[in-house]
Parts: structure tokens; sequence; C-alpha cells
């Protein structure tokens, strides 16, 4: 997922050490959800760099919750559900994680990643403002 312990032969200069951009390449998939201020151009949502088609989304849910006395282990998902259009309308869902997701909307930025999935060895939680 994120610096993977291979770096395919890339070493900084001066040392064994990876370069930056190699620590922090992303091997999983990346969600994005950018939200327009603009209503013409209201919500985006791009899966892999490929735009998820406008009317197709059905939802996307981030479900966080810490591990505490009465469920020990927690809860750590994240779901993309939207319509594929054939001979017939069908629904797909397809799990965010291992991943990481991105949220734009009213200049602010949350990632979320997840890099063994249900796992919170790895997660890692960001805000941007």
């Amino acid at each position: 997922m994120l610096g993977s312990s291979t770096n395919n032969g890339v070493v900084a200069a001066g040392g064994g050490r990876p370069g930056a951009a190699m620590v922090a390449r992303i091997d999983a998939p990346l969600t994005q959800v950018i939200a327009s201020s603009d209503p013409a151009e209201g919500l985006q949502v791009f899966l892999n760099s490929r735009p998820v088609t406008p009317g197709t989304l059905e939802s996307l849910s981030i479900n966080i919750v810490a591990p505490s006395d009465t469920a020990p282990d927690g809860t750590l998902t994240g779901v993309l559900a939207r319509y594929t259009a054939g001979a017939a309308v069908e629904r797909s869902a397809a799990s965010l994680f291992p991943g990481t997701v991105e949220i734009v909307a009213r200049g602010r930025r949350l990632v979320v990643t997840c890099v063994e999935s249900g796992s919170f060895d790895g997660l890692f939680l960001g805000l941007g403002l």
C-alpha cells in the first residue's frame, strides 16, 4: 500500500534508503470524492482515476468504530455501492479497503487510508484545512 517493502530497484542518492516518491507511492485503490460549491458541478467521484458515472452512485460509506469492551475488535469498513447498466440494472458493491479514500469539500480534505481490510493496524486518518 504505502511505501511497499520493495522499491523496484530505485534507491535514493547517497544511501540505501528509498526515495520519498517511492515511500509515498500508493499501491492500492484510490477513491476520490470531490464536492463542488457550484451546483452545476455537484458531487464527483473517481475510483482509480476513473469517474464514476453520475446517476450510478448509490452510496459511499466509511464506518470506523473503535474497539471497546462490548466490541473488542471494533469495526472498520468502506463500501462504494453503485448501479450498473446492462440488460438489467444491477447493484454492485466494492470494498474500499485496503486502499485510500480522499474527500474534498468546502475547503477541507479528509483522507482515510487502511492498509489491511478490517484492521486498525496501518489505519491513517488525515484532516487538511
